[in-house]
């Protein structure tokens, strides 16, 4: 899973339903449109992702029954790259 993915599930996890779709999602997380897209068509085609159409635009949600394992490997992703407090001495 890219951090960018990982990204997207936790807001959308997280997210009021009316802030659910590609143009908001895109300038909250600050990824470009055309690259959000791609990761949400991405993201659907492996069944993490679901989406409907209301008021002319497109919602997207978790797939019922996978949010938990979905949001824990995403977590897991976004902490793999933050930085290890190390007990090093640096002379």
């Amino acid at each position: 899973m890219k951090k960018s993915e990982a990204r997207i599930l936790v807001f959308i996890y997280n997210a009021e339903k009316r802030f659910k779709f590609a143009r908001e999602i895109s300038q909250r997380l600050n990824i470009d449109y055309g690259y959000l897209i791609r990761l949400l068509g991405s993201l659907k085609m492996n069944n993490l992702l679901t989406s409907f159409r209301r008021e002319n635009r497109v919602y997207y949600e978790l797939v019922v029954g996978k949010e938990k394992n979905t949001i824990k490997e995403a977590l897991e992703r976004l902490n793999q790259d933050k930085p290890r407090n190390s007990n090093r001495v640096v002379k």
